[in-house]
């Protein structure tokens, strides 16, 4: 897995803000990010088939859960453009659902 991550930046009003956000970093940090990231994969491996989640949600890695937002480590950039165009929104509903 390739150690360079890039960030994903948005400015959202606070109503608009997500609940899950792709994030650059060099690795995980976070007991809160890797309880809520295990209920997450529990409920999109239900959802989704076997080869999907394993290509594009097992190498997902949490890093932060704070302010009501779980940010992830995605592998590449490539990953990362591909993923926040076709799967955050689903992401983004799983974590809303699983969070108060």
């Amino acid at each position: 897995m390739n150690e360079e991550y890039e960030r994903i930046v948005n400015t959202f009003t606070e109503s608009d803000r997500p609940q899950a956000r792709l994030f650059r970093h060099s690795k995980a940090t976070g007991a809160a990010a890797e309880q809520l990231w295990y209920r997450v994969e529990i409920v999109l491996a239900e959802m989704l088939s076997s080869e999907t989640y394993n290509l594009w949600i097992a190498p997902l890695v949490p890093y932060d859960y704070h302010d009501h937002c779980l940010s992830i480590l995605t592998p590449n950039d490539a990953y990362r453009e591909f993923f926040s165009h076709h799967f955050i929104g689903l992401l983004d509903s799983v974590v809303r659902q699983l969070t108060p």
